[in-house]
């Protein structure tokens, strides 16, 4: 985050600094949304696994299977958003 402007990221992408800007005013508005859609997926993805009616040691292998398995699939936004939880 703290290494790469607005201006660098478009560059990377292959737009005007101005496409981004369009969308997020700010890196911060950026970086919020990327937070933000990661968390919400994460949420979503446990909504649609989460067992109905199951002790609580199956709900717990069951989260944490759920949790491992969605930052596998989502390694490069699961990277970001643990470097910038902090």
């Amino acid at each position: 985050y703290e290494a790469m402007s607005m201006r660098q990221l478009a560059a990377e992408v292959g737009v005007q600094a101005a496409a981004l800007y369009r969308y997020f005013p700010t890196k911060q508005d950026l970086l919020f949304t990327l937070m933000r859609e990661h968390m919400q997926g994460l949420i979503e993805a446990w909504d649609a696994a989460r067992p109905a009616a199951a002790d609580p040691a199956t709900r717990l292998a069951a989260y944490v299977e759920n949790h491992i398995a969605f930052h596998i699939e989502r390694r490069h936004s699961t990277h970001v958003s643990n470097m910038e939880l902090r």
